[in-house]
């Protein structure tokens, strides 16, 4: 199953980490919170599965800018959503 995680659900987190999500835990990393520190109405899809001791366990997936960060990028082609720091080798989103 597939799920989408909204900033509110981890509770505007701040530092990575454990959090709470749907009865278990997801892991939120420093990468998650920085896109949704630049686009707080973004989402992460994410996905779920039955883990060993048929605990359910979640996966973050990708990141889903919203409506109103994707009009903004339609007017400024240039505008992309970091997913790490800089001082991260990883790229952007695009």
């Amino acid at each position: 199953m597939r799920f989408e995680l909204r900033w509110s659900d981890v509770g505007y987190a701040t530092e990575s980490g454990r959090y709470p999500f749907r009865g278990n835990e997801i892991d939120v990393q420093t990468r998650h919170i920085y896109a949704w520190e630049q686009d707080p109405d973004g989402v992460w899809e994410v996905s779920s599965h039955v883990g060993p001791k048929e605990r359910t366990r979640y996966g973050i997936l990708a990141f889903k800018p919203s409506a109103a960060f994707e009009q903004n990028r339609a007017a400024n082609p240039a505008l992309t959503i970091l997913l790490r720091g800089p001082y991260s080798r990883r790229s952007k989103v695009e």
